[in-house]
């Protein structure tokens, strides 16, 4: 599916991907949904916009995606409704303040 995004948007996307450095599917998506939901001033996404953003910064897609997003409302990392992701302040927060997450120092 196409997002829309221009090259320079979907480089943007890949740097940011890559800067967050997200630790498993969720927080893989919800990065990559916080970053589009930047880039394209949508909120909610499907699992076909979540598959082209994971491709986009070369990922593997979820086998069952709607589980992920259930997982994803349970661990507080936003919402879905159906079969759709929905960024909320969670989302954004998460991304925003907990990602990359704190190096570890050696003791």
């Amino acid at each position: 599916m196409d997002l829309g995004l221009d090259e320079a948007q979907r480089s943007t996307l890949r740097r940011f991907f890559a800067d967050k450095t997200p630790r498993g599917q969720n927080e893989e998506i919800a990065v990559l949904a916080a970053k589009l939901s930047e880039l394209t001033g949508q909120k909610t996404f499907n699992g076909d916009q979540i598959h082209s953003a994971l491709k986009i910064v070369d990922r593997p897609t979820p086998k069952n995606m709607t589980a992920v997003f259930g997982n994803m409302k349970r661990g507080g990392l936003g919402d879905y409704k159906g079969v759709d992701f929905i960024v909320n302040h969670y989302t954004e927060d998460y991304v925003k303040f907990k990602l990359p997450h704190p190096a570890k120092t050696a003791k």
